[in-house]
């Protein structure tokens, strides 16, 4: 399947969806906060990041703008527990990101946008 890098500075919720997403077959990356996960991102290896957007050292709306600096097609999915649902397309929108949920967040629906975004491109040549 694909390879996702996963961006949260919470391990409770980092294992979670780690563990989810590698029971949907992914190789998962993690990292703890965007320095870590600007470390880890690689636009040859990584098919898609899902990352909070308040982490320390390196917040997730810095992290987005350095992904799109390298790889502007890399889709990203941002999480957050600071917003209210009204909020979230506008928000979406300014990052220029493909998705965003709020936390707690509809697993199934998190899947399931995973899976529409993944099925739009062609996965990195680790994946194929």
């Amino acid at each position: 399947m694909a390879r996702i890098l996963l961006v949260d500075d919470y391990d409770d919720i980092r294992w979670l969806l780690r563990d989810l997403l590698v029971s949907e077959g992914h190789d998962v990356l993690t990292a703890r906060d965007g320095v870590d996960g600007l470390e880890k991102f690689d636009p040859d290896l990584v098919d898609l990041v899902l990352t909070d957007m308040n982490m320390p050292n390196m917040n997730g709306p810095q992290l987005i703008e350095a992904i799109h600096a390298r790889a502007p097609q890399t889709p990203i999915i941002g999480m957050t527990g600071g917003l209210i649902p009204d909020l979230l397309e506008l928000e979406r929108q300014r990052l220029n990101i493909q998705g965003f949920f709020s936390k707690p967040m509809d697993l199934r629906e998190l899947r399931s946008t995973i899976q529409t975004l993944l099925d739009r491109q062609p996965l990195a040549p680790h994946a194929a």
